[in-house]
This record gives structure tokens, sequence and C-alpha cells, in this order.
């Protein structure tokens, strides 16, 4: 009898695998790069963010509107919000307004906004802490509140200043305006350099006033800020304020001491001197405290 070769018979391996494939497709034996076949596998996050809220223009009892957005940063996935919590200790300061976060869905790569009453019940530092919770494989977000209620808020014209070059043997001054911007006054109760060069730099404060003072709303005062540097080289130090129930202010000082032979050729970022002694320019850039030419002072 003669034997048929194993290609012709229909169930023999091959023939098994293309019945397989045929019938149930090849998802099981093959890979795919479609990442539509892989989203179910992709993590999916929320960022919450709300928008900003002047709390020093308000007094207990005054509420202000919170407008917060929940962005879905997955590619493939949308969410729907099935519930938020705040908690902290001042929670009860806030309020979600109607359902305007419950259900709220959210498709890929897409954003929603939602709003909330913020109705401070004293003078000071509030905080609360609002999650967000989705019904997709329990993600959920989180945002903390912090704010100052009615204490004023200091304001500055800079947040840094830089002198420059200027001689070991003279000083130069340079003023900074501070500004109470809140509706109550603020009480300043210190005020000091912190640093190792702090004895390169001095100030007086125009009118002339001894801490602790309280500055009005809308008050303010001038710094006159002086760069006296006792050495060649790079000086830092920064200038704090600090007042009750507020955070610390700070102003970030540079300059940087030459000596009588060198003649300063300033910049807007990049100083330069030439050192007579050498007979080399020498070039520092200020904004990152370094020296381009590699010489140390």
């Amino acid at each position: 009898m003669k034997r048929l070769p194993l290609g012709y018979f229909p169930f023999s391996a091959i023939g098994i695998v293309l019945l397989w494939t045929t019938v149930f497709g090849c998802r099981d034996i093959m890979t795919t790069n479609d990442p539509k076949e892989t989203f179910l596998n992709t993590t999916v996050t929320l960022i919450v963010s709300l928008s900003p809220v002047n709390a020093s223009a308000l007094m207990p009892g005054q509420s202000a509107i919170i407008t917060g957005t929940i962005h879905d940063t997955n590619h493939y996935s949308g969410v729907t919000v099935v519930s938020s919590t705040l908690t902290g200790l001042n929670a009860s300061d806030f309020t979600i307004l109607g359902n305007s976060i419950f259900h709220l869905q959210i498709n890929a790569m897409d954003s929603a906004t939602f709003q909330m009453r913020f109705t401070p019940l004293k003078l000071g530092y509030v905080s609360a802490i609002l999650t967000v919770n989705a019904d997709s494989n329990n993600i959920s977000a989180t945002d903390t509140m912090q704010y100052y209620v009615g204490v004023g808020s200091l304001s500055l014209r800079d947040t840094a200043i830089n002198f420059g070059f200027v001689q070991t043997d003279s000083s130069l001054s340079k003023s900074l305006v501070i500004t109470n911007t809140g509706l109550s006054p603020v009480r300043i109760h210190n005020m000091y350099y912190a640093g190792s060069d702090s004895g390169s730099f001095g100030y007086n404060v125009i009118p002339q006033l001894s801490c602790p003072f309280t500055l009005q709303p809308s008050g303010k005062f001038t710094f006159q800020l002086q760069f006296n540097p006792f050495s060649q080289g790079a000086h830092s130090t920064s200038l704090i304020i600090a007042a009750d129930s507020l955070p610390a202010v700070f102003m970030y000082l540079t300059g940087i001491g030459a000596n009588n032979g060198m003649a300063l050729q300033p910049d807007p970022i990049l100083f330069a001197y030439h050192d007579t002694n050498t007979s080399r320019t020498i070039a520092y850039d200020t904004l990152y405290d370094f020296n381009l030419d590699s010489r140390s002072y």
C-alpha cells in the first residue's frame, strides 16, 4: 500500500496550525505592535490643578471661587470621576459646587473643569487636601491647597539683584521697594542677611524703621542696598524679611569684588575686566557665578 506524504495529511502539524489561525485568528500565537491592543496595560494618570486665589484680600466669611482642572494623561483610555473628598485641617472652608465634579467624564488626553467655593473661617494659614477618584483601576489624584487669609502680602519689585563688578575700596547702592499688596496690615519682625559673604553687603531702610514695625495695606518702604566687597571675587548673600503669619521673603544679592588695577566693562550677563598686572581680560558669567577664564581670584 502506497503511503501518502506527510504534507498531504490535512491534520499534520502544519495543517493544525493553519486550521487554528483560520478559526481563532493569530492573536494568541503572534505579537502585535498595535498600541490599541495594549492600551489596557497603559497606566492612567490624573493631574489636578487649581486656579490661583488672592487669599490675602479675603476676610473670614468672604468667599472666592476656585476653578479646578482634571487632566487625563492616558493616550487611549478615558475616565469618569466617581468621587472626591476634602480632608485636612481646614477642609470645612472648601465646598465643591453642586455636582460639578461627580460623574465628570474625561476623554483620553483631555481635561474637564469643576468649581469649588473657598470661604475661610479665620485669619492666617489655611490648608486642605482635595482627592479625586476615578473609575479606572482605582486611579486618584490629589492637590494640596495652602493659603494665607487676610494677613496682607509682601510684594518685591525684584527677587534678585546683581551689583556687577565693584572695586574693593568702594561701595555701590541699589534700591529695592517692598509693598503690602494685601488688605490687612503686615507686621515685619526681622530683616537680616544670611550667608558667609554677608559682611560685604549692607542696607538702610527709607523711611527709617526699626523692627518690629507694621506695614499698612498699600504701604511701602525702600531698602537702600549696598555692596562693599571686602575681597576680590564673587560674593553673594540672601536678604530675608520675616513677617508674622507669612512665609519669609527672600532676596538674592550677588556681586564681584575687583582690585584697583581692573578696568571694568559691564555687560547685561557677562562682565569682564582687564587685569593690568597680567595684561589679560577676564570674563565672568554673573548669571551662573562662573569664571569663564577658569582663573581663581
